[in-house]
């Protein structure tokens, strides 16, 4: 009895320290965000708000040569077919199984990672610049916690977003990592940016319209499919297209 009261004890202990000192890489953890804090619900968008980008040309500087597997390595392919290691992170049993590609934008590498980190890589001197855990912290106390990061990393204008599974979906200073905002959505699926305006299916099939510029959300409606977000022009209308669905981006109001 003593001996299974101390290794429980020694278990609550140590996923305890996982919140400030992280065990897959090396450093002093900030959580991303402040747990005890929830996005403010803004109401419907307004109708002067300049709806654009979601057009544009996201990642305009990405390049096919970096390539990421599910143990966290990431690789550089060379011209002559060769790769070359830049970067190895640890691996974990429990992750989604689905292909990710790192960003290459202004001689840096971003990637996910299933242990729900963001890094940034300088793939020269293979040195990670900064490392950020894009979940909640509380999450990381269950041991079966998928903390994954799958849905694709987005960087627009010099502006970074990333979603986890472990329940932040978050804009991301490029230059340090430190975070601009983050909202309490787990998320999966490819999200869209749209100028100040970003729409995400969560893991909840709910879909989060948010302002890009403080996370805050103006509306959230229930969905029956997990896709991407798209926008379309109709009758001189923004309408958002979530599968088969048709959805007002003033309002969030579905057309049935």
């Amino acid at each position: 009895m003593k001996q299974k009261s101390l290794i429980l004890f020694l278990l609550i202990f140590t996923l305890s320290a996982c919140s400030k000192s992280d065990p897959i890489l090396p450093g002093i953890r900030t959580p991303v965000f402040d747990t005890s804090s929830k996005s403010a619900i803004l109401g419907n968008i307004s109708k002067n708000i300049v709806i654009d980008g979601f057009n544009r040309i996201k990642n305009p500087e990405q390049q096919k040569k970096y390539k990421q597997n599910l143990n966290n390595e990431i690789f550089e392919e060379l011209a002559d077919g060769e790769k070359r290691k830049i970067f190895s992170g640890f691996p974990t049993d429990v992750k989604i199984d689905i292909p990710r590609t790192p960003l290459f934008y202004k001689n840096f590498v971003y990637a996910g990672l299933t242990t729900g980190e963001l890094v940034k890589i300088n793939p020269k001197t293979r040195n990670v610049e900064w490392v950020v855990d894009i979940y909640k912290s509380i999450d990381m106390l269950s041991v079966n916690s998928v903390l994954d990061i799958v849905a694709p990393l987005v960087i627009d204008e010099g502006r970074l977003f990333v979603g986890g599974v472990g329940r932040a979906f978050c804009q991301v200073n490029i230059s340090n990592g430190d975070k601009k905002w983050c909202a309490d959505i787990s998320v999966v699926t490819p999200f869209l940016i749209a100028g100040d305006l970003a729409f995400v299916v969560g893991t909840d099939l709910n879909l989060y319209a948010l302002d890009t510029k403080t996370g805050g959300i103006y509306w959230i409606v229930k969905v029956k499919k997990s896709t991407m977000p798209k926008i379309q022009l109709i009758d001189d209308k923004y309408i958002l297209i979530v599968g088969n669905q048709k959805i007002d981006i003033i309002t969030g109001v579905i057309d049935d």
